[in-house]
């Protein structure tokens, strides 16, 4: 993992379906995956939007991208890591053990299947080349 910097996380509220944009600090697996810790733990409202419905729109580096989101906070129940690769499923299983220990709220951010995942399918989609 390797700090991505500043992402702008939209999500739906929970309760008025009004459309809420956040700015976050987060890191970069492979793959594109994005992992976002708050020490809020389920208090944050983005977190609790997120867990409610999933399927979210972030902006990282100047371009939206889609994704689904994959919650884990003190209080809710263990989220299923399977869409996850193998090597950041343990990873994740990890990290979110000590976030819950110290009461952090995780967000990680599978990227949506039309998104390019690495920089090689990337540079072939902007050059139109399969």
């Amino acid at each position: 993992m390797f700090p991505a910097g500043l992402i702008v996380l939209e999500t739906i509220g929970r309760r008025t379906g009004r459309t809420y944009r956040t700015p976050l600090f987060a890191s970069q697996a492979a793959g594109g995956y994005l992992w976002v810790n708050t020490v809020l733990g389920r208090r944050a409202n983005w977190l609790r939007n997120a867990r409610a419905n999933p399927e979210v729109r972030y902006w990282l580096k100047g371009r939206a991208l889609q994704g689904r989101a994959i919650v884990s906070a003190p209080g809710y129940s263990s989220p299923e890591l399977d869409e996850l690769p193998e090597s950041l499923r343990w990873l994740a299983k990890r990290g979110i053990a000590v976030s819950r220990a110290l009461g952090f709220g995780v967000l990680i951010i599978v990227p949506s299947a039309g998104e390019p995942r690495n920089r090689r399918a990337k540079a072939r989609a902007n050059s139109g080349t399969t």
